[in-house]
């Protein structure tokens, strides 16, 4: 079917790549380097006296030499960078496929049945620090499949995935998995590796399944980048086990703990929803519920601190929603445990030390910036309200760069959550201008303390915390901008 056949619709071009086989390749760069070597002997007489010397000058003496490497160099470059193009039919789930030989072009009506995503996870094992590839194809018959696009990001691969299934009407296939050879599972221990969900500096976290049961679990393992540091592996292991002494449903739950050769990893149970930051980008939460969320992680904060233990690191991101409803706490990475205060009381020099600036930056309390006050369970509650005051305005208190949040944490104050979101409450304002004062001895002392504030704002009931006055705010611009100056 000639291009003069086509019906007159709207189409679009898509760009596929288009895939050598390895011998094509490495013929292709052979005879590349051969060109080289010819260029340079001949020009700057480099070994003359050598074959490729002596077989340059006499190349060198005809006009064939240049003609050679200019269509060299053209059939090397189509060989390894040659595209082909489809063209896509809004209508139908159809494509209309271009084929150049010879410089006729053929035109294939073909058939689109499915999209298929494909993941690279042969380094699994050995490379897990480094991102996975994603494959987009276009599953057509006869078990043909022609490659989209090549993406690092899942993100990226899932987008162009979702377009492609709106143009043409159909299904995304499965994940497909690649390992070491096309279809290999990657195994750690009991469980097989599917599909990257998450990465942090301390870990990445990987959907698994059990082979036995076939259950789906969350499986943190430890980057091979940190592996080889001892330190790192212990504090692995140390979040493995505060995570075996805490159980409640507000909490992600440990399943196992294992090693894998060189490979450290643990296993959780697998939460089927979205983070918070997933929830308030989508700008889905009402102010009810992002108060009963915020009401759940009070408490399992006030359950966590009562085993001795803060976060240190509670954001949006580190708190799922489950599918089913409710919330949960993740990601225990930069943990503390005081329990090994009163083991050792050399540990509390070494805690003093590393509890200070860690964190995430926008989330970090007034007494994480500052080594004149020591870190309690009270850290937690101001992160909490941070994020209460993201989940009800849809940004964070304080933005800009480094300097400039640290500045603002230390010494300013936020406006009000309502002067941004007028359908914000004034008890709720209350609520979350107290978890977030400077003091740490004014803000709620207790995780079940400010569960409560909200659990009586849920039942219309007056709240015990209380707006500031005018003098107080006024005092507060004066104390920040005096911070400012200084």
């Amino acid at each position: 079917m000639g291009s003069e056949n086509l019906p007159q619709k709207e189409y679009i071009p898509i760009r596929i790549i288009w895939y050598q086989t390895w011998w094509v390749r490495f013929i292709a760069i052979c005879y590349v380097v051969f060109l080289l070597a010819l260029v340079l002997t001949h020009h700057i007489q480099m070994f003359p006296l050598s074959m490729f010397g002596e077989l340059s000058l006499s190349l060198g003496q005809s006009p064939l030499y240049l003609l050679a490497i200019g269509l060299g160099g053209i059939v090397c470059l189509s060989m390894l960078i040659r595209t082909r193009y489809l063209i896509i039919d809004r209508s139908k789930a159809l494509i209309y496929y271009q084929r150049s030989i010879l410089g006729y072009s053929v035109y294939y009506f073909v058939e689109v049945l499915s999209v298929q995503l494909e993941l690279d996870m042969s380094k699994a094992l050995d490379r897990l620090k480094i991102e996975k590839l994603y494959r987009v194809y276009l599953k057509l018959p006869k078990e043909q499949l022609l490659l989209v696009r090549e993406a690092w990001g899942e993100e990226i691969a899932f987008s162009l995935a979702e377009k492609l299934k709106k143009t043409f009407a159909v299904e995304i296939e499965n994940l497909q998995r690649v390992g070491r050879k096309r279809g290999q599972d990657i195994h750690l221990g009991r469980y097989t590796l599917e599909k990257e969900l998450s990465h942090g500096g301390m870990g990445k976290v990987f959907l698994g399944k059990e082979k036995a049961s076939g259950h789906s679990v969350a499986i943190k393992v430890l980057p091979s980048s940190l592996a080889a540091n001892q330190d790192y592996v212990e504090n692995f292991f140390r979040e493995a086990e505060i995570l075996k002494r805490l159980s409640h449903p507000s909490i992600v739950g440990i399943k196992d703990v294992g090693q894998d050769g060189d490979v450290y990893f643990y296993a959780m149970e697998f939460i089927e929803g979205k983070a918070l930051d997933d929830l308030v980008k989508d700008k889905v939460l009402s102010i009810e519920q992002s108060a009963r969320f915020v009401l759940q992680v009070a408490l399992a904060l006030d359950y966590i601190h009562g085993h001795n233990i803060i976060h240190r690191d509670i954001k949006p991101s580190n708190i799922m929603s489950r599918k089913e409803g409710g919330v949960a706490v993740i990601d225990f990475g930069i943990a503390y445990d005081f329990s090994f205060l009163l083991e050792d009381s050399r540990l509390y020099g070494y805690y003093i030390e590393v509890s200070h600036y860690k964190g995430t930056l926008p989330y970090m309390s007034p007494e994480q910036l500052s080594s004149q006050s020591e870190i309690d369970h009270r850290t937690d509650i101001y992160s909490l309200g941070v994020t209460f005051y993201e989940l009800l305005v849809g940004k964070r208190p304080f933005r800009g760069g480094s300097q400039s949040l640290m500045r603002s944490i230390l010494g300013w104050y936020p406006p009000e959550p309502s002067k941004i979101n007028p359908q914000v409450p004034p008890q709720l304002d209350a609520i979350i201008m107290r978890a977030m004062e400077k003091d740490k001895s004014s803000r709620y002392q207790s995780g079940a303390s400010m569960a409560n504030d909200i659990h009586r704002w849920l039942h219309n009931l007056p709240v015990q915390s209380s707006r500031p006055n005018k003098i107080k705010r006024m005092w507060r611009r004066f104390r920040g901008f005096f911070w400012w100056l200084c």
